[in-house]
């Protein structure tokens, strides 16, 4: 796992022996609470900050990050942890706010290129998103 938010762990030995084992990466933590919000409010709170970071920040693209390992490895992005639980939280309370949810997800994964999220909590809550995410892949 390749930590971020200060806590990043992004320095990936150059000797392809010891990351071809290798066959998943995930990159972390994106907070749970960035998918919880409508596109509106999204671009809304991207204006007043006046950002020029990506919608979906991480530390490192996935793109860069696919690159130094073996062909095939997949790069996944993990949503939550360390006790962040706040968008969790949010997601669950209705089932408009739990779509907002698992649609917000399956765009950042379409938009970053990722093979796929990793939800960094193991509530029943997880489980649900996840089941609801298929529902929409499909």
């Amino acid at each position: 796992m390749i930590y971020g938010q200060n806590r990043q762990h992004n320095i990936i030995p150059n000797n392809k022996n010891l990351t071809k084992p290798i066959t998943h990466v995930i990159l972390a933590f994106m907070p749970s609470s960035r998918f919880v919000q409508t596109s509106k409010e999204s671009e809304q709170q991207q204006m007043q900050e006046q950002t020029t970071n990506e919608d979906w920040p991480l530390f490192d693209t996935v793109e860069n990050v696919r690159g130094k390992f073996t062909k095939g490895t997949k790069v996944m992005v993990a949503i939550g942890g360390w006790g962040d639980t706040q968008g969790f939280e949010q997601a669950a309370r209705t089932e408009e706010s739990r779509q907002v949810f698992a649609g917000n997800v399956l765009k950042m994964v379409e938009d970053t290129g990722a093979d796929g999220e990793s939800f960094s909590s193991s509530s029943f809550f997880s489980r649900c998103l996840f089941s609801l995410l298929l529902s929409l892949i499909e």
